[in-house]
Parts: structure tokens; sequence; C-alpha cells
């Protein structure tokens, strides 16, 4: 499975038996500075919203003769997973990843990559020969398929395979490399060289359905005549970052690239008419001179705020240590040293500097403290450059310690500095770690930070907005024990806050899960209301010999009518389940279901996924998108003998793709809405709640603005649509 992007923290992903790569001798991604090109790459996400988007969009079908909402795909034999079928299933090859489309949708690929064994006594090598890609829009309708050789210099010796040293970008663009019309896909590549210890980086430019060449391989000692996109261009280096300032109506990109992988960088704008990309900003990034800890710290950061485009470069004044004479010397941190934080705004192939900010970065006092790091945008990333509502600009500054002692690092602190550098604000201080919570529409953006209270021995978790910053009277505080008494109940850092009415709640998956009387295993989700009181436990059944397991806390599966379209709460959970009794053979499953209640004493299962005898073992989990970006889905991915085979569940479960009907326009229907009611002239309309009420009825037009806020389903003659009510 490729590798997805990095930045949004609350993505839902996980890979429990991500496919096997036989370990090359050197890995292709490695450099002198130990940066991992792949990773870097996959920071740039101008779309990572969508990852973490509510529920938004309801899908159902209704039985025009009856009017009653009904199940589709349902089998009445299949219990165990009430019949729900994935609406795509694709044989991805050896991988499946995403891209950043146009317009703000969201691509997928999959991608077959073909390489060269070379058999050693006690290892295997790879050399990759050739690869293809292809490529799928938001309807999952596939866009065509880049397929090239690698074409390797004389002092190349492989790009490792069997998918260490090629990516393909997670950005498509139409107009950036040239002014034709077709959609233009950038694989990058890292080649070890013949030198031990160097690698080359180069970006591979294509056309989608482009131009095209025919040449001969070798396959498995058979001649092949095959077909290969010939590139519109070759880059030198690696894409580093993509920032999308496009507009709605004209395509805005600007690429940051490295020739090396190491200091030196270049941000371009789209090619001019001759075809050249067009410099706009070079700027090198020290390793003595790299904000923070120097190794986990953004080296820079572009954004786009309120139509303007922006390239932030923190660094240090000076090299953060003291030079040393020898290797038994002690690294010793240099006294007087202040962060720099340089702002530019960027406007066509020109950069303007908007601001420099100096912060002093002194030493925390304590015989035990080695160094102080200070960095912007290890809180939020970007989201540590704020804007207020006359456009002042401020910064979120990250401190913590190194000490000689114990944790590498602690004490972590957050700060809001003005551009005089002046800390205008305190967000937390002495955090063990942090985490974003969802967004909740009408409510200040929030987060997480724990804090070990020595004074009373305690863990709390601290609910922070942002960037309003701690407040003794506003901050809620929840203790990280539920019961001081028994020491199974403990609150772990797997949390989200989640929509409640005109409120929020804040879910917590308890850290060691309960066993019922009939000595199934039982994961506890305990809730929490918005002013941090205690609200409830749910319990779920997850069967018996349960090795691990983990439930997906976050908002957007969360919400009641998120799995199924009803009232009841679901939860999803990933197990690893013993299959030999008191032995370690066990396997990956994804159980979806309903905690125990009155109506179910033993709790209900919506659906349970096992390896697949034809797919092979669960690989990957992850919250997308659904299809043409209507409303959310599951993507279910299975490693098996043939490779990647991924499952589109289209959520809720229960509802299918009927359209949806917007109060300031119509459908290709016989309904319309306008905000205050339904209209359908000539017709008897019904209008239904998602769970199959009838909450209003009449001819020609059922007025809607009096029934509570939420969505619902509107049925006349054979049409049925979605609206919502505000």
């Amino acid at each position: 499975m490729t590798k997805f992007r990095l930045l949004f923290a609350s993505a839902l992903m996980v890979a429990f038996s991500a496919s096997a790569n036989v370990a090359p001798a050197i890995d292709a991604t490695s450099s002198d500075l130990e940066i991992n090109a792949s990773q870097q790459m996959r920071r740039m996400a101008p779309n990572k919203s969508l990852y973490t988007s509510t529920v938004g969009s309801h899908l159902t079908v209704i039985d025009i003769e009856t009017g009653e909402v009904v199940t589709p795909n349902r089998a009445a034999s299949d219990d165990q997973n009430q019949g729900y079928e994935p609406a795509v299933t694709l044989n991805a090859g050896d991988m499946l990843a995403d891209l950043d489309g146009p317009n703000g949708e969201l691509w997928y690929y999959t991608g077959r990559l073909y390489s060269r064994a070379i058999k050693y006594q006690y290892y295997t090598d790879y050399i990759l020969e050739e690869y293809e890609f292809t490529l799928y829009n938001s309807k999952f309708e596939e866009l065509g398929t880049i397929r090239d050789l690698v074409r390797y210099a004389d002092d190349e010796v492989r790009v490792p395979g069997p998918q260490d040293g090629i990516d393909l970008l997670p950005t498509i663009t139409r107009n950036f490399f040239n002014g034709d019309d077709k959609y233009e896909v950038l694989v990058s590549i890292a080649v070890n060289t013949s030198t031990p210890g160097r690698n080359r980086y180069r970006s591979v430019v294509y056309s989608l359905n482009g131009e095209k060449e025919t040449t001969e391989v070798q396959r498995n000692g058979v001649a092949q005549t095959i077909e290969v996109d010939i590139p519109v261009k070759n880059m030198d280096g690696w894409v580093f970052d993509v920032l999308n300032a496009s507009t709605a109506t004209e395509e805005n990109y600007y690429f940051t690239t490295s020739p090396v992988v190491g200091y030196s960088y270049t941000l371009y704008a789209k090619a001019d008419a001759e075809g050249n990309l067009q410099r706009v900003h070079n700027f090198s990034v020290g390793s003595q001179t790299w904000q923070g800890d120097q190794e986990n710290s953004p080296s820079f950061m572009t954004f786009v705020h309120d139509g303007t485009a922006y390239l932030l470069l923190p660094h240090y004044r000076e090299d953060f240590f003291m030079p040393y004479g020898s290797a038994n010397d002690d690294m010793v941190m240099r006294e007087g040293n202040s962060l720099i934080i340089e702002l530019y705004s960027i406007e066509g192939t020109t950069t303007s500097q908007v601001a420099v900010t100096e912060i002093p970065n002194p030493k925390t006092e304590g015989s035990n403290v080695l160094a102080t790091f200070r960095s912007v945008g290890d809180l939020r990333y970007t989201g540590d450059i704020l804007f207020d509502n006359n456009g002042t600009i401020s910064y979120i500054v990250t401190k913590c310690d190194e000490l000689t002692t114990g944790d590498s690092t602690t004490g972590y602190c957050y700060y809001v500095y003005d551009l005089e550098g002046n800390k205008v604000k305190t967000i937390f201080e002495n955090a063990e770690n942090n985490m974003p919570m969802s967004s909740i529409e009408g409510f200040p953006e929030q987060h997480m930070f724990v804090f070990f209270d020595e004074v009373d021995d305690t863990r709390y978790y601290n609910f922070v907005n942002i960037p309003e910053g701690y407040d003794k009277k506003k901050t809620v505080k929840i203790d990280s024990d539920l019961d001081p008494t028994d020491d199974a109940d403990l609150l772990m850092f797997n949390a989200d806050r989640v929509k409640s009415g005109d409120s929020y709640k804040y879910a917590f998956e308890m850290r060691t899960p309960s066993v019922d009387e009939y000595d199934n295993d039982v994961m506890r989700i305990s809730w929490f209301n918005a002013d941090g009181s205690y609200d409830r436990t749910d319990e779920i059944n997850m069967g018996t010999a349960v090795h691990y397991a983990q439930v997906f806390i976050t908002n957007a599966l969360l919400s009641p009518e998120a799995i199924v379209s009803d009232s009841e709460q679901e939860y999803v959970i990933l197990i690893k389940r013993g299959l030999v009794s008191g032995e370690t053979v066990n396997q990956e499953e994804l159980l979806i279901a309903q905690p125990y209640s009155e109506a179910n004493p033993t709790g209900k299962n919506v659906m349970l996924l096992q390896p697949d005898e034809v797919k092979g073992n669960l690989a990957l989990i992850g919250l997308y998108p659904g299809l043409d970006m209507k409303g959310n889905a599951l993507l279910i991915t299975y490693n098996g003998v043939n490779g990647v085979t991924a499952d589109f569940y289209p959520l809720p479960f229960d509802l299918s793709s009927i359209e949806n009907i917007e109060a300031d326009g119509v459908t290709n229907s016989e309904l319309s809405y306008d905000g205050t009611a339904i209209y359908a002239e000539g017709l008897e309309i019904m209008i239904f709640t998602t769970d199959g009420r009838l909450v209003a009825n009449g001819k020609d037009a059922v007025a809607v603005d009096a029934i509570p806020a939420g969505v619902y389903v509107a049925v006349a003659g054979k049409s049925a649509n979605k609206f919502i009510v505000k």
C-alpha cells in the first residue's frame, strides 16, 4: 500500500497488515540528511479538509409504489453484515492512493510496478523497470493510464522495488507545465547511483492520454512490445510541496522542488509560453539553523489566506549548537539565539516580504535541561499562522525542552506571538501530548492537551479553544481516570468531540475492555458533555478471543446517522482476533456494531468483515468523500496474492444514491425546493424522515419551514429527492 498524506490528523486511517516489502540493501529515500522524500512529498494536501468533514449529505432509496424507505442489497440469509455491498470495487494491483483533482475533487489512482528480482543467499533484491498508473475521478470513472519505463542513466544502478523509490504526485494540474487541455501527471523517482550513499531525484511529467510510442521489453525472458507514454517534461529534483492558489475561474499552482533533497529549494510558478517553469523564490534550509528540534518541525510552509498566497520560512538566526572540535565533545546549545520567522506574499512570479519576526530562544532554567527548541507549525501546521478579523497576523509558537534524563523532550508549551515578537497569549503550557478536535459549525476550533498534575498525581485532558487560548473558567478539564478506585477505568488518548443537537459531546475510548457474562470481550467508549460532565459509557460486544482492538473516534463516524440512518449509535472497530486458543495466531477484522441496549441486550452487529478467500487480508480502513463527493464513505482495502483490492461503501449503509435537491435549484426530477416548501405541480407529495416516518404530505406544494431542522426525503410521482431543513 502506498503512503498516504501525513498532515491531516483525523484522516481516520489504520493499516493492520500493509503489503510487505522485501527491504533492499539501499533505501532510495534516504540521504545524508536522512530525509524521507516520499513522506515529504505527501505533506502537500490542498484538499485535506475533505477528510475531516462531517456527514452533510444523506442517500436513500424509496419504494415509489408504497412510499416506504427500503434497504437495498439486503440478503435475508446474511445476518452477519446485513447484506450491505460495496458500490465500487477496484482491483488496484500493487497500490491504491488518492489525488487532489481539479475543482476541489478527490481522485484516485491504482498502480502496477514491474521489477526484476535478483535472488541472493539471504535476501532478494529488486530493480524497478516499468510503472503503470491508472487514474479515476470522484465517480470512480477511469480517466486514463500512464505507463513508462524507468529510463536509467549510465551511472544509475536502480530504483529499488517493489515500491520504494517511486511515487505519483498527489496533485493533478492541467496548465502548469504546458498550455494544452490535458491533465498533467507527475511521477517522482529516487534512484541509487553507482556512488555509495548518493541518490538522484527527478520528476517526470506526462499528459494523461497524451502522445505515446511503442518499445520492446523483456518479460520472464520473452520479448514483448508495449505502448508507453512520452514524457512532456523531465525535471531534476523532487517536488516537496504544492500550493493550490486556484480560483473559481483560473488554475494557479506553485511547486517547490529540491534537486538533491537537502538544503536548497526553488518555488516555481507555471510554465511560460516557451514551456519553462518560472522561478519565483529561491531559499535554503540549513541543517544547523533548521527550526525546532531540527528533525521533526516543518522546514517551510506555503498556504493561502483570503485569496493571497504566502511562503513562511522559519529558522534560527545562528547555528543552534556551538561548534565542537571532536565527536567526544558535548553538543552545547548556543546562547543568545533567536527564532526568525520570515513571511512572504506571493503574486504571480514574484514574492514580497510581509514581515520578519524575531523571537528570543533562551534555554529553560534547570540543570537537567540540555536544550530548548522553538518552532512554528508543530501544533496545527499552517493553522499556526493566525489572521484576525482585521487581517492582523500572529503565530502559534511551540516551545519544548530536551532533558538529560527521562523523555527526550518534555514540557510542550504553546504561545501566540505578534509580528513584533511579543508574546500576547498562552494557548497551553507543559503538555505531554496534544490532539486537534473536529470542527463543529458554530463553535470555535478546539485542541485537546494532556497534562499531568504532579500536585494531585492526576492526568487531565484539557480542551482549549483556538486561538483564544487557556482560560481557567472556560477550558474544559476531564480526569483521565474515570473511576479512581478502578485501575481499568482509564480514558485513552483516542478522543474527539461529536456534534450532538445544538452542542457537542466528547467521546473517549477506554483503555481496558471488559468481559461480559458470556465471556465476550467488550469495547467501552465513555461520553462527556460539552461542560466536561460525565454522560454515559457505551459497551460494544466484540465476541471472544480479541487480542487487540481500536475504535475509530471521530466526529464524522460517531454521528448516529453516519453509519445507518437511524437514531442508534454505531461504532467502527478494528480487531485482531485469535484463531487458536493459547497461541498468537490471529486475523484482522472490521466490526461495525451498536452497543448493548434494552432493545439489544447483547448488542447488534451492523457489519463484520473478515479475511476474504479471494481478496486476502484486511489492510487499510479509510474515511473518504462519497461517490461524486456526496457524503462520506468507507474505503476498505485487502492485500491478497493478486495485489490490492479496494471496496468503497457509501455511508449511511442503508441508503443509496438518490439525488440531493438544494434550496436554490432543482434536480432532473418533478420536485423543486425553495427553502420553505417542496413543489410538484399536479402531484401528491410525501415528506419522510430518513428512517421512513411520514411527517407531511399534500398536493402541489407542502410547506416544510415549520418541521424540525434535519434531513428529509420528498417523494412525488416517480421522483424522490433529499433536502435539508435548516
